[in-house]
């Protein structure tokens, strides 16, 4: 899916920290999480992404909650703030001496869902890795801004809500910024 380039007529970036609504569990980790990437070759080239909707806590105390109705994608590259990171090998023989070690036939069941979702369906040798962005951590969030009603209840700060914009470009999920066009 190709992103859209920032900065975009209509859309915004808030940074804050990551209060799950929801979690996934990360297909190579287990871990749960709010978004991961798994990418890598293992006879076929393999390049997932997914998130599930979340609040964050900007600063100064304000709150944002990304839109539930909006579709999501994930940006996330090695090397990018706090995320973990994983990798697993996948070989019909291999010890476990470089680390995870995976052999056909002995896949964990969300990883076997992974690789059928994406379209492998044996897979060969080669390596994954994972990105997760789990909660409290930092994260950034690209989309359209949509302010707060005024009033609440005892003055309670406003909660910001990060949608999809009006051409339909989802909420793009970094852990924080990349160059233009990543």
């Amino acid at each position: 899916m190709a992103l859209p380039d920032y900065p975009a007529p209509g859309r915004i970036r808030v940074h804050g920290r990551v209060h799950p609504r929801a979690l996934l569990v990360a297909p190579l980790s287990g871990r749960r999480c709010v978004a991961y990437r798994v990418w890598g070759k293992i006879g076929a080239e393999v390049e997932h992404g997914e998130a599930v909707p979340f609040d964050m806590t900007l600063t100064g105390g304000r709150r944002a909650r990304i839109d539930g109705r909006a579709a999501l994608a994930v940006a996330f590259h090695r090397g990018d703030g706090e995320l973990r990171y994983r990798s697993a090998f996948f070989h019909p023989w291999a010890l476990p001496v470089l680390g995870r070690v995976y052999r056909s036939g002995r896949l964990p069941g969300r990883l076997r869902e992974l690789l059928t979702a994406v379209g492998v369906a044996e897979p060969g040798a080669g390596v994954l890795h994972e990105l997760t962005l789990e909660a409290g951590m930092g994260a950034l969030a690209e989309g359209r801004l949509r302010e707060p009603r005024p009033g609440g209840y005892r003055d309670a700060l406003p909660v910001y809500t990060v949608s999809a914009t009006e051409d339909g470009a989802p909420v793009v999920i970094r852990s924080r910024d990349a160059p233009p066009g990543t």
